[in-house]
């Protein structure tokens, strides 16, 4: 997962290298990003990320956008599971 997590990260930066920041597909790519961060229990990177995704998701898509709503559903599900976390409105 590492190595997954390495591959992530380049490619966000190629993204916002080539096309500039706020592009769906880096904004697609930050959320599996911030996944694999839960998933390699890196809470402290996990955080933040998703945090800074769903900021840039109501802004690129707006609130109510369902990709925006996924990204929100999906920090929730990675707060629930981590002990001491609460939910994202």
């Amino acid at each position: 997962m590492p190595q997954a997590i390495a591959a992530r990260e380049s490619l966000v930066a190629d993204l916002i290298r080539l096309r500039g920041p706020g592009t769906r597909n880096e904004l697609a790519v930050r959320s599996t990003l911030a996944s694999a961060h839960s998933a390699e229990g890196r809470l402290n990177d996990a955080d933040a990320l998703p945090e800074r995704t769903l900021a840039d998701y109501k802004r690129v898509l707006g609130p109510d956008h369902p990709d925006s709503a996924l990204v929100r559903q999906n920090l929730n599900d990675a707060r629930y599971e981590a002990p001491g976390r609460k939910e994202t409105s």
